[in-house]
């Protein structure tokens, strides 16, 4: 090379776009020599993710910027009339962010661009104030994680996965505290059935096979990020380009490879399992450099024998279907339109935990009470649009359309319309099923957004607007549920008639300020309003979620390898519309106390109460405050050397209040919604809520065939408000968020927190042989979880605790290693893969029974006190083949 090109490289100064976004961007500046900047430089953006011809040139001030890019990798070709050309090669970007190449110089003089080339480093430090966690194809490929997409993200540090039925924890919240988009669609799951584990989210099962990356963010956030305590999730598709490729891939698991799964006091031991999945994608260009396309389709099966005590095992299966489809098309050179179009209709028959009370029966009699019918399925699709009206002012737009359908019920006739009856004394469950819904969800949308760059401000304003409207009828089979306790006779009865519709409005504000040459300082503001409504009677407004935002960023040094950031953010978190049942009278619920079984004919009540009349409607505004925190964190980043990063952060998340539906005894448990302590809810305390988390970690790549990553988390999860999930009964609240506290249950109730892990390492490796093999391995050791001491309380959902909360010892530490081995022949289109989980079968206990007693009173103990529910997953074996072509 016969001249020295000097190539500055700021690793990845990033600039967060939407939270539903689906691209990225690439920015950077060009200066002479002599330190001035180059204005008309000609860059040119190639790769194979490329979608049409992209190029650009740098202003007066010798910068450019590139937006809208498709996430993958890239190389630039920069050329000038009086300058050296240059290629800057293996350019990464990332979902949601804009990679900076910082300060490029470049030569006086011609040269034959060929003659230089230089290689840009892997980009590890941003300047926002806290970074986002990302699992990019190539690690999704090579460790072993679970065929899910939910499954894949619990390999990040504060991402674990819940065992008690909510999915994912991140960063100390409940799996109904997260906010789910995929190809920028809000696919976040309003409900679960009782007795149903979900997963929350609507899309079900999506094999990693269909995903480009994966965002996750749990701080940090900037103003155009909200409605979510816990984390926003952003996964992005594959999509077209204009090289044709496609795969075949198929997976496949189940008993003849598995170990033996233990079973826990719900007598849910396994028989046979099943587990497979396949499915294709391919895409390519309808006109080159103008119009792309991307179809998908994967199938799912997954069935298990579970035991139904004193009548065998019965098939707990499930199957699902995803069906995908994009379009992408550049209709100018400054004006990209994108279409994204999917289905997931599945089916499944659970074998459920009877009892609406979360009672494990010791006898069962109708094996019907035990099974369930689910179905679910609907239909999404989303416009995005981007318009570059010139080098520093964008606009960008969308409108989504959401239509999903859903119903549950018992296995059968008998299942569906026959009362559940259990008798605490016996541990007897007889009956059916207990609970029917049929649900119809249409959700609509849109927004719009303006960048505009002024000087050393990146500032974007945007709006967005969302509408949900739930139609449907759950209810408990006549006359209602029967609980017997060895005195008194309970019988409740719920009926909800939906015709349930909220609005969700949002307006933001940010600003991207580069203050010096190596701080800048995000400054943000979001305003949040939500109106629930019954038809076209407004019900409750929650117009007072003014949400500040500040972060800092300060690179150290002048090579700005190493970083500190300090962030403060409030965030307020969405309700769904189904909230808007405590307002409305088509909900109507009821227990009635008898003597003697209200099966018996002539059989009266001697007392009752109805537990959920509506509440006040509508309140002025600003007097209810939603779900909300103050978040903090700081964090300290260095680039070690090319290919190791070091990290440092601290987060501090603080609950200011939470909306409760609460029970006031002095007024015959008549439901009061509001803020705890607050107002008529002055009785209870307030909600609390503190997580405190210290991580450590270390990334590295090391010749392109060894990369490897290392977390330890230190956190603690403290307060009396476990979440919108109540992880103590592992369900969703019946009116679809909050808490439900009576004032029986306030002493102990502060302490430890159901999803509290102190200690979590995490460690995950892939290293790729010469001849076509390639090994990776992840390895966690995570704390048990706290157990508490409680009985029930006065109502549904409510507890009684006997000593402090989470101050009655632990689960024991979990430890899981997994490995993943891949071959691909030289001369072979497939490749073949061997993943063992759970290598030496640890099944540790996760979960205890922590119910003392069975009923309000105390006098009834519970035989499967303090016994395991359910186990660690047991040691499996998948194998799996992808043919690309």
């Amino acid at each position: 090379m016969n001249k020295l090109i000097l190539l500055f490289v700021a690793i990845c100064v990033v600039c967060p776009l939407n939270a539903q976004t689906t691209t990225g961007g690439l920015a950077g500046k060009l200066i002479s020599t002599e330190g001035n900047p180059i204005e008309g430089a000609n860059l040119l953006l190639s790769g194979s993710s490329m979608q049409g011809v992209n190029g650009t040139s740098t202003d007066k001030e010798g910068f450019f910027q590139f937006s809208s890019l498709s996430i993958g990798t890239y190389k630039l070709s920069i050329t000038h009339v009086s300058f050296s050309p240059l290629e800057v090669n293996t350019i990464p970007i990332s979902l949601g962010q804009t990679t900076k190449l910082g300060i490029i110089t470049l030569n006086t003089g011609q040269t034959e661009l060929n003659d230089v080339v230089i290689i840009a480093a892997s980009p590890v430090l941003s300047s926002t104030a806290v970074e986002s966690k990302w699992l990019s194809k190539n690690i999704l490929d090579n460790i072993p994680v679970g065929r899910d997409f939910k499954d894949a993200i619990t390999i990040l540090p504060q991402v674990n996965a819940s065992y008690f039925g909510d999915g994912l924890s991140i960063a100390g919240g409940t799996g109904s505290e997260n906010f789910f988009y995929l190809d920028g669609i809000n696919v976040t799951s309003i409900y679960s059935p009782p007795g149903v584990p979900e997963t929350f989210t609507a899309t079900g099962f999506l094999p990693y096979n269909f995903i480009k990356e994966v965002k996750v963010s749990s701080s940090g956030f900037e103003a155009q990020y909200g409605k979510a305590l816990g984390g926003n999730v952003d996964v992005v598709t594959q999509s077209g380009s204009n090289e044709f490729k496609g795969q075949v891939f198929g997976f496949a698991s189940g008993s003849f490879l598995n170990s033996v799964p233990k079973g826990g006091t719900t007598g849910s031991a396994i028989d046979k399992t099943s587990n497979y999945d396949g499915g294709f994608s391919f895409g390519g260009s309808i006109i080159k450099d103008k119009l792309w396309y991307y179809t998908a389709y994967s199938y799912y099966y997954n069935e298990r024998g579970v035991d139904i005590k004193g009548h065998g095992f019965y098939p707990d299966k499930s199957i699902n279907h995803v069906l995908a489809a994009k379009f992408d098309w550049l209709a100018t050179t400054n004006t990209k339109l994108n279409l994204t179009m999917l289905g997931n209709p599945s089916e499944s028959t659970p074998v459920y935990r009877a009892t609406w009370w979360y009672i494990y029966p010791d006898s069962i009699t109708d094996p019907e009470a035990m099974l369930g019918k689910y179905e679910r399925g609907g239909f999404n699709a989303i416009l995005n649009g981007s318009s570059k009206f010139n080098q520093k002012t964008q606009l960008d737009y969308a409108v989504n359309y959401y239509k999903h359908r859903s119903y549950f019920g018992g296995i059968n006739d008998f299942g569906n319309y026959e009362p559940q009856y259990l008798d605490l004394t016996t541990g007897i469950v007889s009956g059916g099923g207990g609970w029917i819904e049929r649900n119809s969800l249409t959700k609509a949308g849109g927004k719009i957004s303006i960048s505009h760059r002024i000087d050393k401000h990146n500032v974007k304003v945007g709006i967005e607007a969302e509408y949900n409207f739930l139609e449907g009828k759950n209810f408990t089979p006549e006359p209602g549920e029967i609980l017997y306790d060895g005195n008194v006779y309970t019988l409740t009865y719920t009926s909800t008639d939906n015709t349930l519709n909220s609005s969700t409005y949002t307006g933001y504000i940010q600003d991207h300020w580069f203050v010096a040459n190596r701080l800048s300082l995000q400054l943000g503001f979001r305003w949040d309003g939500l109106i629930l409504k019954d038809g076209s009677e407004v019900l409750q407004k929650f117009t007072n979620q003014y949400q500040p935002r500040i972060g800092i960023s300060w690179f150290l040094n002048e090579a700005e390898t190493k970083k500190l950031s300090f962030y403060y953010g409030r965030v307020y978190q969405w309700i769904n519309p189904i909230a808007g049942r405590i307002y409305s009278n088509k909900l109507l619920g009821y227990d009635s106390l008898y003597s003697m079984d209200p099966r018996t004919p002539g059989a009266t009540p001697y007392d009752g109460f109805i537990w959920n009349q509506p509440s006040e409607k509508p309140v002025p505004p600003g007097k209810y405050n939603l779900d909300n925190m103050d978040q903090f964190s700081i964090e300290y980043r260095q680039l070690i050397k090319p290919g190791l990063r070091f990290s440092v952060t601290g987060l501090y998340k603080y609950l200011r209040d939470a909306f409760f539906l609460g029970l006031d005894s002095a007024n015959g448990y008549q439901g009061v919604n509001g803020n705890p302590g607050k107002g008529k809810l002055d009785f209870l305390p307030r909600a609390t809520r503190q997580y405190w988390a210290f991580e450590l970690g270390l990334n590295g790549e090391h010749k392109k065939n060894f990369s490897y990553s290392v977390h330890y988390t230190w956190s603690r999860n403290y307060g009396n408000y476990p979440g919108g999930f109540l992880a103590d009964d592992q369900a969703v609240t019946f009116v679809g968020f909050g808490s439900v506290m009576t004032q029986a249950a306030i002493p102990n109730s502060t302490g430890l927190l159901p999803n509290d892990r102190p200690h979590v390492l995490k460690l995950n490796a892939a290293y790729s042989f010469e001849f076509g093999l390639t090994a990776g391995t992840y390895f966690t050791v995570q704390s048990g979880t706290p157990l508490s001491e409680y009985s029930p309380g006065p109502f549904l959902n409510s507890r009684v605790y006997h000593e402090r909360r989470g101050s009655s010892g632990r689960n024991p530490t979990l430890w899981d290693l997994n490995f993943r081995f891949g071959y691909k022949h030289k001369k072979f289109p497939g490749k073949f893969y061997l993943d063992i989980f759970h290598v030496g079968d640890p099944q540790i206990v996760v979960d205890r029974d922590q119910r003392k007693y069975l009923d309000y009173d105390q006098i009834l103990l519970n035989s499967n006190f303090g016994k395991p529910v359910r186990y660690q997953p047991p040691m499996a074996l998948r194998v799996g083949v992808e043919f690309n072509f």
